[in-house]
Formats: C-alpha cells, structure tokens, sequence
C-alpha cells in the first residue's frame, strides 16, 4: 500500500515538475494576454453628442443643435434600399452602438428591423460615421470620458403621391 502511494506521489510529483519545466520554457510572446474592455455606461452623467454644435455654450442648445446635426447627417447619408421601395417597406429601425472616448463608434448592430435592406442601410450610415472629419463628443463620468451606449432610431417612410 505504501508502494503504490509512494508511486502515485512520485508521478504527481514528476507532471508538476515537468508543468513547471513546460511554462519556464515559454517565451513572454506566447503568454496570451487578456485585456479586459472599460465598462460601457448606458446613462452616463453627459451624454454623448454629435459633432459640430461646440461653439453653443448653453447645454440644451447645444443637445438639440447636435441632435438636428445628426438627423441631417443620418438623412443625407442613407439610401431607401431598391426592394423596400418597391415593396412599400416603411417603419423604424433601430441601431445600437458604443461611443467610444476618442469619439468612435464601436460595436454597431441592428436592435430592430423593418426588412427590405433597411436595418442594413442603417447599420452602414452608422459605421459610415467613424470616416467623418470631427468624432463624436464623448459621454462623461466624474469628468472622465466614457464609454456610451447609443441607440439610434431610423425612420423609413415613403412619401404619398403628391406629397413633396
């Protein structure tokens, strides 16, 4: 009995060993490193903001000034996708993305759809915004920028005949 533990030890103690020989031997780039992400805040304690209203200096001026700039830059850069036009498609959907604290957009994806290549025209104005000249203003925490999640809703509607 005092063999076969004396055996069962030494072969534990012989894996540990050669464990220890195993992990010595690997060089620092092979060591896979786990970079954890900054949380994303859903209400930060400022908002994000679109660009191009910094020069307002009253706050909810400033919020409905970019808020506008945004609808403008969503409407100028979106196209009605061919099948939903043709389809009469029509609603709203919705995109959700992170702004990150250098202003990006990170992480966009389709939260709701109303079909016909909609939620894909969206979702592409969206990533489309990471190519503009000026980044978003970023969320703030404690006076710290943040990272922000964003929910962008996406009217679709036709206009009716004779409707301008």
């Amino acid at each position: 009995m005092i063999r076969l533990l004396y055996q069962a030890a030494s072969t534990f103690f012989l894996l540990l060993f050669l464990l220890f020989i195993q992990c010595k031997s690997r060089s620092s780039d092979e060591i896979p490193i786990v970079v954890q992400e900054a949380e994303v805040m859903s209400v930060p304690e400022v908002n994000p903001r679109f660009p191009g209203c910094e020069e307002i200096s009253e706050l909810v001026e400033r919020k409905n000034c970019a808020d506008k700039k945004l609808l403008e830059y969503v409407y100028q850069k979106i196209q009605y996708p061919p099948y939903a036009l043709e389809n009469n498609v029509q609603g709203r959907c919705v995109i959700s993305f992170i702004i990150e604290t250098d202003g990006k957009v990170s992480h966009a994806k389709i939260v709701k759809d109303i079909g016909g290549g909609c939620g894909e025209a969206s979702l592409q104005v969206v990533n489309s915004m990471n190519e503009m000249k000026d980044p978003w203003i970023p969320g703030m925490n404690k006076g710290k920028a943040v990272r922000s999640q964003y929910h962008l809703p996406v009217n679709f509607k036709l206009k009716e005949k004779g409707e301008k």
